[in-house]
Order: structure tokens, then sequence, then C-alpha cells
């Protein structure tokens, strides 16, 4: 199961363990907004969008959905072929597209800082 506030602190989103996802208002007591529909499975986690009335959520079924929080209907579904345990929106407003080419995601992983795992013994190898 997870939970969302939004950027502006009326909703809540929340998911279940048993695919349901839905919002709720704070402002009447947390009465129901409307359903997100199309999640199977368990959802992991959600998160919203600071600008735009979008909102995310990962699954179990491995799946990365954006929903309008405007309409509740589906925007985007992404099969993504791992186990999903967090969903984040840019904070620079860009948006990542699948193109295909391997040197695009070697460049934006070179930009990720460089961190030092004790259990390692302090340094991580960088060449695999």
């Amino acid at each position: 199961s997870a939970l969302c506030v939004s950027a502006d602190g009326l909703r809540v989103y929340v998911g279940s363990v048993s695919g349901n996802f839905a919002a709720l208002d704070l402002r009447r007591a947390l009465s129901p907004l409307g359903r997100f529909k199309g999640c199977a499975g368990s959802i992991r986690a959600i998160a919203t969008h600071a600008t735009l009335p979008l909102v995310a959520c990962a699954g179990l079924d491995r799946a990365l959905r954006i929903y309008d929080t405007r309409s509740f209907k589906l925007n985007e579904r992404v099969y993504l072929k791992q186990r999903l345990n967090a969903a984040l929106f840019s904070t620079d407003g860009e948006m990542a597209r699948a193109s295909g080419d391997e040197g695009e995601v070697d460049e934006m992983l070179g930009l990720l800082p460089q961190v030092q795992d004790d259990a390692l013994g302090g340094e991580v190898d960088e060449e695999g």
C-alpha cells in the first residue's frame, strides 16, 4: 500500500495491496473524489507532479501508470520489466523519453553522484 499528499495539500492519493487507487479530499473528512482504474496488483509507490495535474503509481505488475488528476483518466502506461518500488517526477520539468539510445542512459547515469558503500570496502567499482 502507498500514500501521497498532493502538492497543494488538498488531496491525498492512496493505493492498496489489492490494486485500488483513489483520491481523497482532505477538506471534507477524507471523502472520496474518484478512483483511478487500470491498476493490477499491489500499488507500491505514488508520486504527484509539483505543477501539472498528474499522479503516477508503480505496482507489482511492473507497470508505471500516469493519470490526470482532474479527469481520473490514464495518460500513460509503461511496462518497465523491473520490480518497482518507487515513482518520481523530474524536478526540472524535463521529461525523459525512451529512445533506445544506450549512450543517453550512460550519460544520464554519469551525472549521478558517486556513492561509497562501506560494505564494499569504501570504493565502488566503476566498471561493473
